[in-house]
């Protein structure tokens, strides 16, 4: 009785086994497929990274808006020191996304240039010539 549970839980494992395989092997098909495409717009991620910076930017003002209408730390309550450095903090971190976001839309850029390089006017302009 013992072998034949051996058995079949060996017969079980193996077949799970054999099932598993095909199906990660073809999820790596699919992976790679995806990464081989080019088809990404970069122009458009660029705009959506300038997009998100100017809403950092904008919610920095909001926060230093916020501040300059309170004179003093007492106007904040019990915690105002406290209020304030956690402001800073928070555009201290806007300033870094910002920066980041910058830099993800000079990446994007370049590389909306190469893909789509653009002709210099005296090319286009003698060809209208012709």
């Amino acid at each position: 009785m013992r072998t034949g549970t051996a058995q079949t839980f060996t017969i079980i494992s193996l077949l799970t086994f054999l099932i598993a395989v095909p199906v990660s092997s073809f999820a790596a098909d699919q992976d790679t497929a995806f990464d081989r495409q080019s088809n990404v717009d970069h122009f458009t991620l660029a705009q959506y990274y300038k997009n998100q910076a100017d809403e950092l930017k904008v919610k920095i003002d909001e926060q230093i808006d916020a501040l300059s209408h309170k004179p003093r730390s007492s106007f904040l309550g019990r915690n105002g020191q406290n209020i304030k450095k956690h402001v800073e903090f928070k555009i201290h971190q806007y300033e870094i996304a910002i920066a980041d976001n910058l830099k993800k839309v000079e990446y994007h850029q370049k590389m909306a240039a190469e893909q789509h390089p653009v002709r210099p006017a005296s090319v286009a302009s003698d060809k209208a010539k012709s």
